[in-house]
């Protein structure tokens, strides 16, 4: 059998020849091994970090053990082109960019006779100064879900000749990752938004022709923003990385953060990317707020048994009463347990506790948690006048599931004698659709809300998320007789010789170039509308609403804002409170943090503002 096999050995051999056997030879032959070759060592694609030092109770944390990331905002941008300006548009723009607009409007049909509507090549177009080629801008919010709506601001070119955007519409802008890159304007490939709607700018300038004598009022009427005009194309999920990276506990990591919110859909939250990042997304329940999920999800302890979390729920009780004690990281992680909490929390008395900060952060979790006393006690926090979290109780009563319970709570806090609480309070029935906001879409693209009060009057306008418009007061009206002017006299408001009516009269401005066509010359006959004094019924009529089939006003949400504004600052809307007849006041909704160009011009007083208010004062929550 050996010979058998030797033989085969040296026939097989022989078919590769003498290199065959010159090779058998040089390696039997050779009494030096060959060295072996290590495998190559990859470099870790996360450094290894030590765990944060946190306090005791929060050891064995998602917190010790992880750093929150994907929380910058991202960027995106693009250029489009904003219509229906009042002659302040100009299409100045480098080559590369005019040329990409033109192909955007080739694309959408401008010059074709398909639809049966007339409509200008893209050159006659862009040479109408009714139009201006702008930047567009938005921020992807971290933690956006697909469909969720941003704002976006709008800019003119640079070197470009628009004066003002205020009444301009932007048409449908592509929005990419460094879209708005002149070399480049169409390189991107992904589109992460699409942003269209109408352009609101800083209203304290939209209706004043000497505006743009004013260097600050012609800078901030070149920038605008449209709001909620972005819709994101696709989600961007939070992300946990972990300082010590291991799969298996990124794997353990995602299963702990599902298992924890099971009872939410959809079923998976997180999702370990590899042994160093586990992504997860903001569920729809918390209606976009992001920095809350993030504070429950980081504050969750790695071992989830019932017994480990009812120790560590004590543990945070007994923390929660020391001097400078974490209070929101406290709160989150009594979320972050569950039910499991709340019996500590309840025996503990702790939404009861005479210093605010510990009786807040207690009860802001329990209420998250589904107990039943909580939100009775914020709302006694509400109604407490110069309490520390008064307006951050009202905000959690908000963010509750909808309920017509919380609502009926929410309701008393309309007659506030303290605008702030009397404006939060509306927020947060607004968004739960309670039947004491009467809101009503208006066809020129914004919700107008009427809400009944005994408090003084107030007309709110928003200037970020949704265009809403809030009457809050008991009959809000003009004051009779008014004769109010802006748009340099082309619009005029004013009462009858009864004192019952007014007469709303608008003249639309004669185009650039003249008027050549009948249909065009019955576009610019002035409209005359009759409405009742009453500031909602003329807030519907200005934004297009009414007038029996006739001819309508067609002013968009910057523009009625702006004449809101103007009224208020003549002292032109009154209403009845507290038995006679006073002032009312206008406020326009604040802005976090840094505010855009658009707001650099001089800030609009809150006209007539109770002396009650106080400034508002915030504590723990956001």
């Amino acid at each position: 059998m050996l010979g058998r096999r030797l033989k085969l050995s040296l026939s097989t051999l022989s078919l590769f020849g003498a290199a065959g056997l010159a090779l058998i030879a040089a390696v039997g032959c050779n009494n030096d091994p060959k060295p072996v070759h290590q495998p190559i060592a990859l470099k870790p694609l996360y450094p290894t970090l030590p765990l944060k030092n946190v306090p005791p109770v929060f050891k064995n944390s998602l917190l010790q053990r992880c750093d929150l990331a994907n929380t910058d905002v991202f960027a995106v941008s693009g250029y489009g082109l904003v219509v229906n300006l009042a002659g302040t548009g100009d299409s100045q723009a480098p080559n590369l960019v005019r040329n990409y607009i033109v192909e955007l409007m080739v694309k959408h049909k401008w010059g074709s006779s398909l639809s049966g509507i007339p409509m200008p090549s893209p050159e006659q177009a862009l040479r109408d100064p009714r139009v201006a080629i702008v930047q567009v801008e938005g921020f992807l919010p971290p933690g956006v879900r697909q469909g969720q709506p941003f704002d976006v601001q709008v800019s003119a070119m640079p070197n470009g000749g628009t004066t003002s955007l205020a009444g301009g519409d932007l048409l449908e802008t592509e929005l990419r990752v460094m879209g708005a890159n002149p070399n480049d304007p169409s390189g991107a490939v992904n589109v992460y938004a699409r942003s269209v709607g109408p352009v609101f700018v800083n209203p304290a300038y939209a209706l004043d022709p000497k505006a743009a004598d004013d260097p600050a009022a012609r800078r901030s009427l070149r920038f605008g923003v449209v709001m909620d005009g972005a819709i994101a194309l696709e989600d961007r999920p939070l992300a946990l990385r972990l300082r010590a990276p291991s799969m298996a506990l990124s794997r353990y990591i995602e299963d702990r953060i599902n298992s924890r919110f099971q009872e939410i859909k959809p079923n998976v939250i997180a999702a370990a990317q590899d042994e160093g990042m586990v992504n997860f997304f903001v569920p729809p329940d918390f209606l976009g707020d992001w920095e809350h999920f993030a504070g429950v999800v980081t504050h969750l302890y790695i071992d989830g048994s019932p017994e480990y979390s009812a120790a560590m729920a004590k543990a945070l009780a007994d923390e929660a009463v020391k001097p400078e004690a974490p209070l929101m990281d406290i709160s989150y992680a009594w979320e972050g347990i569950g039910t499991g909490a709340l019996p500590v929390i309840l025996e503990r008395q702790l939404m009861s506790n005479p210093n605010q900060d510990i009786a807040y952060a207690a009860t802001r979790a329990a209420a998250f948690l589904g107990d039943q006393s909580a939100p009775q006690a914020l709302v006694n926090m509400a109604r407490s006048s110069g309490h520390k979290f008064q307006i951050n109780a009202i905000q959690v009563l908000g963010a509750l599931p909808n309920s017509p319970a919380i609502n009926e709570m929410l309701r008393p806090l309309l007659d506030s004698p303290q605008t702030l609480v009397r404006l939060e309070a509306y927020k947060m029935l607004a968004r739960n659709g309670d039947n004491s906001v009467f809101s009503t879409p208006v066809r020129s693209g914004f919700a107008l809300d009427v809400v009944r009060s005994n408090a003084p009057s107030v007309v709110y306008a928003t200037r970020r998320g949704q265009p809403r418009i809030a009457v809050i007061g008991n009959r809000t009206s003009l004051r009779m007789p008014v004769t109010f002017t802006a748009m340099d006299g082309r619009l005029s408001i004013s009462s009858d010789a009864t004192n019952r009516v007014v007469t709303i009269f608008y003249r639309p401005p004669e185009p650039p170039g003249g008027v050549h066509t009948r249909a065009a010359s019955a576009q610019l006959q002035p409209i005359k509308i009759l409405s009742q004094p009453d500031i909602a019924e003329i807030i519907a009529r200005l934004g297009g609403e009414g007038n029996d089939g006739g001819r309508t006003l067609n002013f968009n949400y910057g523009q009625i804002v702006s004449i809101l504004n103007n009224l208020v600052a003549q002292q032109q809307l009154v209403a009845f409170a507290g038995g006679s007849t006073q002032t009312a006041s206008f406020v326009l909704q604040e802005l976090p943090g840094a505010q855009n160009p658009i707001y650099n011009a001089p800030v609009i007083p809150d006209q007539g503002r109770p002396q009650a208010d106080e400034p508002g004062r915030v504590g723990l929550a956001k």
